[in-house]
């Protein structure tokens, strides 16, 4: 049950933070921050946001 879960964030944390970070840097504004920071933060709030989705979609497939 672990290891799907685990499976789940390991699938869905990179796609999401690459989508997030591909936003922030096609659209330089949005946060007002440089290149660099707009990686480092969508990286970020990626990977934190991947954390719930992984729990829902491993209990969906369970």
């Amino acid at each position: 049950m672990t290891g799907l879960r685990l499976f789940a964030y390991v699938v869905s944390a990179p796609t999401l933070s690459g989508i997030l970070v591909l936003i922030l840097l096609l659209n330089p504004g949005l946060l007002g921050l440089s290149n660099f920071m707009n990686i480092i933060v969508g990286a970020a709030i990626g990977f934190i946001a991947a954390l719930p989705i992984s729990i829902v979609v491993a209990n969906k497939m369970e």
